[in-house]
């Protein structure tokens, strides 16, 4: 089963070229969250954001099971990056009030192409399926209490993700 899921993903989804020049090259994608609006200790930081095509992914290597997550600037060609782990999932139900909602919270430990900065932050993923797609809310909590709060839309699925960090 668990050959059955890399497979499925290694066909739905795309390879995802390293963003820092000296890594490893041979990663694949799950989940890239296209970034619409971004504040800082309720500072709306959008503008800089977009302007700069900041966005985050999910991705493994493919020699591993690990899932490592990279907010990424491409014009800066920079990025924090580092794996994902402690998940935690919870599923809601579509109500009549609400539409059917998936809440993942886990630690990334990070580190920076741009400074030597490392760190692990704490973070609440919430994704809400609408009819016209699938939107993020995602709140990342650094070592200095900082609320970093980015909303967007989501390209991909977190099924290979809960698979390999539910096991």
């Amino acid at each position: 089963m668990r050959n059955f899921y890399i497979v499925l993903c290694l066909i739905t989804t795309q390879a995802f070229a390293q963003k820092k020049d000296n890594a490893d090259k041979r990663q694949i994608e799950l989940a890239e969250f296209i970034v619409k609006d971004v504040r800082m200790d309720d500072i709306d930081y959008t503008k800089e954001a977009t302007d700069k095509k900041n966005n985050l992914y999910l991705y493994k290597l493919l020699d591993g099971d690990q899932i490592l997550f990279s907010n990424y600037w491409e014009k800066e060609k920079s990025q924090s990056f580092g794996p994902i782990y402690n998940l935690a999932y919870r599923h809601y139900d579509e109500t009549e009030e609400s539409y059917e909602t998936e809440e993942y919270k886990f630690k990334w430990s990070y580190e920076n192409t741009y400074e030597d900065k490392v760190g692990t932050c704490d973070m609440i993923l919430k994704l809400e399926y609408k009819p016209r797609g699938l939107y993020f809310d995602l709140k990342i909590y650094p070592e200095n209490l900082e609320e970093l709060h980015y909303r967007g839309e989501l390209n991909g699925s977190m099924s290979l993700i809960r698979h390999l960090l539910l096991k």
